[in-house]
């Protein structure tokens, strides 16, 4: 196996809990891809977080009544081909669809709210790859 997938299991490991609180936070920044301003407050969010683990980001705006769509590179001097990770903050839900503020929870070990797995934990699971590998 690649010689650095212990040091990667470890480190995902030793920060679980920070994880689920920045994927808890991201779900209860509650978006309908309609809801500009609320889809922009996600997206901004997750640009905090990225550009905070040194990427180099920016919006590319696209239609004015929707939220631009957000860049980020990083390594861009670094031998090799790229890696490109891609995804989304908007839902199908409304906000408030799921009748409370901050619908994020865990019950039974499984974790529910708008977006939880389409895409926003992948989002949280990509940044978190990148923490990693800069980590080693």
């Amino acid at each position: 196996m690649n010689k650095y997938y212990d040091q990667i299991c470890d480190f995902i490991d030793a920060h679980r809990d920070e994880m689920v609180e920045k994927w808890k936070t991201l779900v209860n920044l509650e978006g309908h891809y309609n809801e500009k301003a609320n889809v922009e407050r996600a997206r901004d969010y997750v640009q905090r977080e990225f550009e905070a683990e040194g990427f180099r980001c920016h919006v590319h705006e696209v239609m004015e009544e929707r939220a631009g769509i957000l860049v980020g590179m990083l390594g861009e001097d670094r031998p090799g081909a790229p890696i490109l990770f891609s995804g989304h903050v908007d839902t199908v839900h409304k906000s408030g669809s799921f009748g409370r503020e901050n619908p994020f929870e865990i019950r039974d070990g499984k974790a529910y709210g708008p977006g939880v797995l389409d895409i926003k934990g992948g989002i949280i699971l990509s940044l978190y790859v990148v923490k990693a590998l800069n980590n080693i």
